[in-house]
């Protein structure tokens, strides 16, 4: 009986670590303070461990009052007429997100954040870089290369999900969850959900992706699309958003990443375009530096010329 108890109790508080509301920091100690009551099979140890979930339950859950719910029905409802207006904190967010990843695209070999771009990679057709992201053990990845095509056909190719899947074997899945007017902060905001595929040779498993990318066209024909990972704190401004779950891992994209169209003719609807590709994302779960860098390199590398293949045979007429 005791050991059918202790087999409950550790699976609760796996179950309440990944699907509960505490997170980070918070849930770590209440697995820790499990563990130890597991370990030391004593009364009070269990009681402590109950006792610190309910606290972190109270104190973690998403409390919505009655203007909090009106709120969430009105964003579940589209206006009459065009799309609904985006959320502020939505918009704020993104708007430092492709501010920062201009000035990845723009610096040189200096990040938004100052720290240097080191080449990794390069070769006759494309350039792959990195840098460290301060305060965080991920890294910065930047991808550069030459295309050629229409701006938009070239948009269409890259973020319709219907022509991606079909080519992009770095992705196993990809949709479109709401689309919003920008307000301003630009010319289209769309909330994507993504599925990568497994990557180095296994090593890393399927990630999943909820971010909010927004597009802003240049005065000179090119053309920026930056995005980041939607939180929970944006719960209560996006209900429809889906909640994490063990498999796939939720990864999380940190702001300054994102697609650019640069021109490199000066005429009216340039055809020629500097590629760059800037991506940050933090893969969580269990995972080596070293496979983590491996595996980075060979997806963006592997995905890239397959994408440079795709637009070749797509937009050659």
């Amino acid at each position: 009986m005791a050991l059918l108890f202790q087999a409950f109790f550790a699976f609760a508080s796996v179950d309440f670590f990944i699907n509960g509301p505490a997170k980070g920091h918070a849930g770590i100690a209440g697995v820790a303070v499990s563990g130890i009551a597991l370990a030391t099979n004593k009364d009070v140890g269990y009681l402590v461990a109950c006792l610190l979930w309910l606290f972190l339950f109270l104190v973690f859950v998403d409390k919505k009052t009655p203007a909090d719910a009106e709120a969430e029905v009105e964003t579940e409802v589209k206006e009459e007429e065009g799309l609904r207006k985006v959320p502020g904190p939505v918009k704020e967010m993104l708007v430092k997100c492709i501010s920062d990843f201009e000035k990845n695209c723009m610096q040189g070999s200096k990040t938004c954040d100052e720290t240097e771009w080191k080449v990794l990679e390069e070769a006759s057709d494309l350039k792959i870089c990195r840098a460290d992201y301060p305060g965080l053990s991920i890294k910065r990845w930047k991808v550069e290369c030459e295309i050629e095509g229409d701006r938009d056909e070239i948009f269409e190719q890259l973020f319709d999900w219907n022509i991606r899947l079909k080519w992009d074997t770095a992705i196993a899945h990809g949709e479109i969850l709401e689309e919003f007017e920008p307000d301003g902060a630009g010319d289209r905001l769309i909330v994507n959900k993504i599925h990568t595929a497994p990557a180095g040779g296994g090593a890393v498993s399927s990630r999943e992706m909820i971010d909010a990318g927004l597009l802003r066209y240049t005065e000179e024909g090119g053309l920026y699309f930056s995005g980041a990972s939607l939180g929970p704190e944006f719960n209560k401004h996006l209900p429809f958003l889906p909640k994490p779950k063990s498999d796939p891992v939720r990864a999380v994209t940190h702001t300054g990443g994102g697609m650019a169209l640069l021109p490199l003719e000066q005429v009216e609807n340039p055809k020629r375009f500097k590629y760059i590709l800037v991506t940050n994302v933090d893969l969580k779960g269990w995972l080596m530096t070293s496979v983590i860098n491996s595996a980075t390199t060979g997806a963006l590398k592997e995905s890239t010329r397959a994408m440079m293949k795709q637009l070749k045979t797509a937009l050659s007429n």
